[in-house]
């Protein structure tokens, strides 16, 4: 000990004298002294071959010994690897930051329910993108096929440009059933492994297929349902119920189906395009990197390169990407305007500093309007529909009153469900904007609620004439099969009875059909 002490007092140097000695971690020396030049006490360590350094420089993540005890058997270390070759600080784990390459220090099971482990954490909102998907592709099949079937050369124009705007809302309605399909299939094949996965997936040319898929079917189906509101609208002042249908109003329909298909999908392609990567490319991501281990913007790619290299501050991301696979000899990922989520949705929620704010702020207020000229449009309906049933002084029990007021219901459950989709949308988009609430983990409630109400409920509000075939068609079927199974003489009786009341009930169906082809 005299030893180690004399041949530290060397590498103290003069002006100190030591007060009395400690021992620290594995019996390793430490001196409390007496600094004259600073009239203090300081506590130093001693390093393996007699170098000293303060004691507040052990187990601070920096080597400041020649053999790097300092850094050794520190409880504040986290390792990332069984045999602890790579390590983190304690304070850095489940931050939301990958700092190990192994991403442990964010995976580990210590950090469930402080980083995202799935797609879809929540077994509710799993259960519920699997059966809104599953009966949002089931009727918008449905109401396409309806639709195939029912076009003839009669229609006049007001039932043709109905049907095929119908149509439309269905394939976009279609479209958002797929996206939910398809996100619940790609929650299932990652499981709780998606924690890795995470950039790979954000990163992948299917989260920003899956993102098209779905921004394209929530315009396209905006869009037409404005459509449809309009037309219904004029049908009720001009005489379009009786138009014929010539071949100019066939191209003329033709033209707007075009476009509306077109509007559709360059809003959902724009930020897709190599063009505008710029604007709308979140940032870089290279697999195992230590440095870019996780979502790297462009200010942080400045901070850490452009000094160091002597590059402008002004690279776009393609030289970036060019220059990163240059220096570490890996391939370079960008993360898309879709990968902004697990869930692959359109950005709706931006702040003001974002530079997708202006498309983001843009959609959306498009959207608004339209739902505001549905929602105008249909009041309107409404109150000359209501003024017609007043002024004929039908009876309360009339075919055309009754049905009267079924299209009134139908109008209120539209208007519905369009505000309880892009009303609260828009307000939490808002706020977000204008940083009164972080609504960034509100993608996945809003990806499998929000948007597909319209998705579920639009083929059950606007074809309910191609449900009442639908039934009519499965009750012939039922009624088939029992005769099929009770053909024995013991069974006639029983099969007549059955006969007479699905006649009965389809005689009833077929009343109702009348009643819903009026209402178009």
């Amino acid at each position: 000990v005299l030893l180690l002490l004399q041949s530290s007092e060397n590498h103290l140097g003069t002006g100190y004298e030591i007060v009395r000695t400690a021992t620290v971690k594995d019996n390793k020396m430490s001196y409390i002294i007496y600094s004259e030049n600073e009239n203090a006490f300081t506590t130093l360590f001693s390093c393996e071959g007699g170098d000293i350094i303060a004691v507040e420089q052990l187990c601070d993540y920096v080597q400041d010994c020649p053999f790097a005890d300092d850094e050794e058997e520190c409880e504040n270390y986290f390792c990332c690897n069984d045999n602890c070759t790579e390590t983190t600080r304690k304070t850095d784990i489940c931050n939301g930051i990958f700092d190990c390459t192994t991403k442990d220090d964010e995976c580990s099971a210590n950090c469930r329910g402080h980083v995202i482990f799935r797609i879809i954490e929540s077994t509710t909102y799993r259960l519920c993108a699997c059966v809104f998907g599953m009966i949002s592709v089931s009727l918008s099949v449905l109401s396409i096929k309806h639709f195939i079937g029912s076009v003839n050369r009669d229609m006049s124009l007001s039932r043709l440009s109905n049907d095929i705007l119908i149509a439309l809302i269905s394939i976009g309605d279609l479209a958002v059933g797929c996206y939910l399909l398809l996100i619940f299939s790609v929650d299932q094949h990652y499981g709780d492994n998606y924690c890795k996965e995470r950039q790979n997936w954000l990163c992948s040319g299917t989260c920003s297929f899956i993102g098209l898929i779905s921004t394209f079917g929530n315009q396209l189906s905006l869009q037409s349902m404005t459509m449809l509101s309009v037309f219904r609208l004029v049908s009720l002042r001009t005489m379009l119920v009786f138009t014929e249908v010539t071949r100019n109003i066939r191209i003329g329909l033709g033209l707007m189906v075009l476009c509306l298909l077109t509007s559709s999908f360059i809003i959902a392609a724009i930020p897709l395009a190599p063009a505008f990567e710029d604007y709308f490319v979140n940032g870089l991501y290279i697999e195992n990197n230590s440095i870019l281990t996780d979502n790297t913007d462009k200010d942080k790619l400045n901070s850490l390169f452009v000094k160091l290299y002597n590059l402008t501050d002004d690279l776009s991301f393609e030289e970036w990407e060019e220059f990163l696979s240059k220096i570490f000899y890996q391939s370079v990922e960008k993360m898309g305007f879709y990968g902004n989520d697990g869930v692959c949705l359109f950005k709706y929620f931006v702040r003001k500093e974002d530079s997708q704010s202006g498309f983001s702020v843009f959609v959306l207020s498009l959207n608004l309007i339209l739902l505001s000229i549905i929602t105008v449009s249909y009041a309107l309906i409404y109150v000359h529909s209501n003024k017609t049933s007043r002024n004929s002084g039908m009876d309360p029990a009339d075919k055309t009153r009754v049905s009267i007021k079924r299209l009134q219901r139908k109008i209120t459950l539209i208007i519905i469900t369009d505000c309880s989709t892009w009303v609260p949308f828009v307000i939490i988009a808002w706020l977000h904007y204008n940083y009164v609430v972080d609504a960034t983990r509100l993608y996945e409630f809003s990806s499998i609620f929000l948007i597909p109400i319209n998705s579920v409920l639009n083929p059950i509000i606007l074809n309910t004439e191609m449900l009442v075939d639908a039934r009519r068609k499965l009750e012939n079927f039922f009624k088939k099969t029992s005769r099929g199974v009770f053909s024995s003489s013991s069974h006639i009786s029983h099969v007549k009875s059955t006969s007479d009341v699905s006649n009965k009930d389809s005689s009833q169906i077929r009343i109702s059909m009348t009643k819903m082809r009026s209402l178009d």
